[in-house]
C-alpha cells in the first residue's frame, strides 16, 4: 500500500489524527420514557404520544360506547325504567355514550375503571372517576373497605361497609398475580417499545408495532362496522 501511494503522489501517505489527546466522555445516566410504569407516565408516553395506540383506544371505546344498551327482568324487556334514563343522561355534565366511552378508554389503557354513583335512596348521577386519583384501601382481611380520591390536593375517602352498596363501582381486567387492581393492556406496548431502545437505529415506537397496529386496525374496524 505504501508503494502505491509514492507512484501516485511522489510521497509516503502521513496519518494525521482529529485529536491529539485521548478524549473522555462524560454523560449522565437516563431513565428514558418507560422507566417509569406508573399510569400517568405509560398514558403520556403511549396514548399521547403514538398515533396507533390513540386511534385503536378510540375505536375500540367509541365503538362499544355506541352498543344499545337493553334493561331485561326476568328474561322481558323492560321500557321507560327510571335506570334506562340515568343511564342515557347519567350526570349533568355527560350523555351515556361518553360515560361509557371513558369508562372503556379507563379499561384499555390502565386495567381499571371506577364509577362513582351519587344518591341517598336510589342512583341519581353516575360519573367516570380517573384511574390515576383513585387508591383502593385494603382492610386486614385483604379486601377492599374503601376508595381515597385525590384531587387539587385533597383527598376524599368513600367508606364501603358491610351490607350496604359501595359508592364505588371498580371495573377490572384480569390480572392473576394482583387481587386488587387490573392489568393495562397498554403495558405491553411499552415493555417492547423499552426493548427497542436497544435496537441501533429504531424509533421509540419500532416498525413491528406498527404491522400489528394497521393489522389490528383493520380487524377493529371491521368489528365495528358488525356491531352497529
Amino acid at each position: 500500500m505504501k508503494r502505491v501511494f509514492e507512484r501516485l503522489f511522489g510521497a509516503s501517505p502521513q496519518r494525521k489524527s482529529a485529536l491529539g489527546s485521548p478524549m473522555v466522555q462524560l454523560h449522565t445516566a437516563s431513565r428514558g420514557m418507560f422507566a417509569d410504569m406508573s399510569g400517568a407516565s405509560l398514558i403520556g408516553a403511549g396514548f399521547h404520544r403514538n398515533a396507533i395506540v390513540y386511534r385503536a383506544v378510540r375505536l375500540i371505546a367509541e365503538s362499544a360506547a355506541s352498543v344499545p344498551l337493553t334493561l331485561r327482568a326476568d328474561g322481558r324487556e323492560v321500557k321507560l325504567h327510571a335506570l334506562e334514563s340515568l343511564l342515557a343522561r347519567p350526570n349533568p355534565r355527560e350523555s351515556g355514550a361518553e360515560l361509557m366511552e371513558a369508562v372503556y378508554g379507563h379499561l384499555l389503557l390502565s386495567g381499571n375503571a371506577y364509577l362513582e354513583v351519587i344518591g341517598e335512596e336510589k342512583p341519581a348521577e353516575i360519573y367516570a372517576l380517573r384511574p390515576d386519583r383513585v387508591t383502593p384501601v385494603l382492610g386486614p382481611d385483604g379486601w377492599v373497605r374503601g376508595y381515597d380520591y385525590a384531587v387539587g390536593g385533597k383527598v376524599a375517602h368513600k367508606a364501603v361497609n358491610e351490607g350496604e352498596a359501595s359508592p364505588i363501582l371498580h371495573l377490572k381486567l384480569f390480572d392473576p398475580l394482583d387481587d386488587t387492581l387490573g392489568f393495562a393492556p397498554l403495558f405491553l406496548f411499552a415493555l417492547v417499545a423499552l426493548a427497542s431502545t436497544f435496537l441501533p437505529g429504531q424509533i421509540l415506537w419500532p416498525w413491528p408495532i406498527m404491522v400489528m397496529g394497521a393489522i389490528n386496525g383493520l380487524l377493529l374496524i371491521a368489528y365495528a362496522f358488525q356491531i352497529r
